[in-house]
């Protein structure tokens, strides 16, 4: 009888031992850091597709109740984030999804196809809270309170220029008579392609300077594009020639009228919930008719460091603050999901600093 207790009472530890594990690492990865995988090429240079993640959830502090504006806080944190810093969040526009594209953004879908070619098909659609929308990973160029605006392919925030890390890539238009050239220098291109304009390389940001013969592949100003933020062509905007933009910052209170009330209705009425109506030119919040609004959260501004491939704040506009889940420090380790051999790993990239 003492046997059969003794060894009931092995198992149990155990058992309480492995739930306590459990609650442990679910504590951990709620509270301070994450672990996540990486499958996309928009940030190429600096992340890869099968890079596996560490996500620092105390810069700025972990948020709590994420899901409403009214209770959403963050618990301390060890520092706030910085521009330049590379951040995981929830994608904004992931709070509807169709269910047979969900990978894709249903708003951007809407603006390329338009509103017709969606019509009749709510059914279709699936809503996510916050935390269950996609995960995204970009790069801070502008923080709450700030300015940005971007000239000829280049960032620039509160009027100083933002200069991009040494492996973002930009597009460059190059004469084929130099090419030779180029590839002597050891520079050589990230991608290379043939348009209208000519042959265009993809160049990572640390090989521009020593490059000669070679122009920023810039769409020019004044040339509008609807799909851009805030998809409005009489801006003549478009993603190389933006701005100025103000970011959004919580308690700061902004005169609203109908030329800047296409930047942040969707701040308005969606991330902070409220009711936004139009009467005329008239701006309806809440039932009250206003012409300013306070903001209840902080917003940033981000893009990718595969500039001419990556779906950011270009295209979609602010990610507000209760969809940041961290910043990404390291990649724990890497596998090359396109590897023919066995060893998938990259050796190169275990433990890696992300900068």
């Amino acid at each position: 009888m003492k046997k059969v207790l003794k060894k009931n009472y092995v198992y149990a530890e155990w058992c309480i031992a492995a739930v306590l594990s459990l609650f442990l690492l679910v504590f951990i990865h709620n509270n301070f850091v994450g672990v996540y995988s990486f499958h996309t090429s928009s940030m190429n240079g600096t992340l890869e597709p099968g890079d596996i993640l560490w996500v620092n959830k105390l810069k700025p502090g972990t948020g709590k109740f994420v899901n409403s504006t009214k209770w959403f806080h963050r618990s301390y944190g060890i520092k706030d984030l910085q521009r330049k810093d590379v951040v995981m969040f929830n994608f904004p526009e992931g709070d509807s999804l169709l269910k047979n594209r969900p990978t894709d953004s249903y708003y951007y879908l809407k603006r390329l196809y338009g509103e017709e070619e969606f019509r009749g098909k709510m059914e279709n659609l699936r809503y996510y809270p916050v935390d269950q929308r996609p995960r995204f990973v970009k790069r801070v160029y502008g923080l709450p309170g700030d300015t940005v605006m971007i000239e000829g392919g280049r960032v620039f925030c509160n009027n100083i220029e933002i200069n991009y890390p040494e492996y973002s890539i930009g597009r460059y238009l190059v004469e084929e008579s130099i090419k030779p050239d180029l590839i002597n220098q050891g520079i050589k291109p990230y991608n290379e392609l043939t348009t209208e304009e000519g042959l265009v390389w993809e160049l990572y940001e640390k090989d521009i300077e020593d490059a000669t013969g070679i122009e920023p592949g810039c769409l020019p100003k004044n040339y509008p594009d609807r799909l851009v933020f805030p998809f409005s062509q009489h801006l003549l905007w478009n993603m190389h020639n933006m701005g100025p933009i103000f970011i959004p910052k919580k308690g700061v209170e902004i005169r609203l009228d109908m030329d800047n009330l296409k930047f942040y209705e969707r701040i308005i009425s969606v991330f902070e919930e409220n009711t936004l109506e139009l009467k005329g030119e008239k701006i309806f919040i809440n039932g009250k008719r206003t012409d300013s609004y306070k903001f209840k959260m902080d917003y940033y501004w981000v893009i990718g460091d595969n500039r001419p491939h990556s779906f950011d704040s270009r295209f979609w506009g602010f990610v507000p603050d209760n969809h940041i889940l961290g910043k990404v420090e390291k990649v724990l380790f890497s596998i090359d999901p396109n590897a023919k051999s066995i060893f998938k790993f990259r050796s190169d990239r275990f433990w890696k600093t992300i900068e």
